[in-house]
């Protein structure tokens, strides 16, 4: 939980919002940017922090073993 935090509003390219008129919600965020990369995240350069997408795959996994249970 130390690694969480909220980030706020913003006037993104989401389409996400139209999902969640229709059914229960919630939009994150999986920081995957490697400590040492300079580009940004749609560069052909990115390099990705794989360690993140066990941290994505977690929070999904959990949040459907708890829409599930409930």
């Amino acid at each position: 939980e130390e690694n969480l935090y909220e980030l706020g509003y913003a006037m993104t390219a989401e389409d996400f919002a139209y999902f969640a008129k229709e059914v229960k919600s919630c939009h994150i965020k999986v920081g995957t940017k490697s400590e040492d990369c300079p580009y940004p995240l749609h560069s052909a350069k990115y390099t990705i922090n794989e360690d993140s997408l066990l941290v994505g795959v977690k929070i999904l996994a959990n949040s459907v073993i708890k829409l599930l249970g409930d």
